[in-house]
């Protein structure tokens, strides 16, 4: 599987989701607090193709897939 990083802030309760998902699912993965680090929002929003909640997409997608 290929690493996973999810980029996350404290007031987000869709970032939390995912990564109670994540932990659920066993799988492994780096977090990006872009409250406590700012300068790392653009990536994220240009990693999401300009999207804004990247987490509700996993979410949703993974779910899908049986994840």
């Amino acid at each position: 599987m290929q690493p996973v990083e999810i980029y996350t802030s404290p007031l987000c309760g869709f970032c939390h989701a995912a990564k109670r998902l994540l932990n659920q699912k066993g799988v492994d993965f780096s977090e990006i607090d872009v409250l406590a680090q700012p300068d790392r929002k653009p990536e994220m929003i240009q990693r999401a193709n300009g999207g804004a909640h990247g987490a509700a997409d996993f979410c949703w997608r993974s779910s899908r897939r049986g994840l």
